[in-house]
């Protein structure tokens, strides 16, 4: 009777034990895939379009490009574009905000994506904000 008891404990404590390497592997893959995604925009990144009901945007490679330091959390955008463009910012290092699909910058929150190689900035796209395409520098 004894051992029928610790043998019940000891299944128990196996059956506690598999959850818990399961919940664990669980949020360790859900962390990595959080930071592979900060990891993939990290870097320079041209602004190549905009998109919206607007006039419309389109760049060459190097023309304007954001550059992502996410462990400083800032973007650095150079521009070498002389018209005064809509959506664009100027020149210099913002403070942002990102997220697993949320990007901040300027007070500005875009979802972000990437594409066939291509990063996306959405401002409401839906109700005629930009659609900003990038391409890899």
């Amino acid at each position: 009777m004894i051992s029928t008891s610790i043998n019940k404990i000891g299944c128990m404590k196996l059956h506690y034990f598999k959850i818990y390497l399961i919940l664990v592997l669980v949020f360790y893959n859900c962390s990595n895939e959080k930071q592979q995604f900060r990891n993939t925009l990290e870097g320079s990144w041209s602004l190549v379009n905009v998109s919206c009901e607007c006039i419309p945007i389109n760049l060459e490679v190097n023309e304007h490009t954001w550059t992502f330091n996410i462990s400083k959390s800032t973007v650095t955008i150079e521009n070498s574009v002389t018209n005064k463009l809509h959506t664009l910012l100027g020149f210099g290092n913002y403070d942002v905000k990102i997220t697993e699909d949320i990007l901040v910058v300027e007070s500005i929150t875009y979802e972000y994506y990437f594409e066939e190689g291509s990063l996306y900035l959405a401002d409401h796209p839906h109700s005629d904000g930009p659609l900003i395409k990038f391409v890899k520098s």
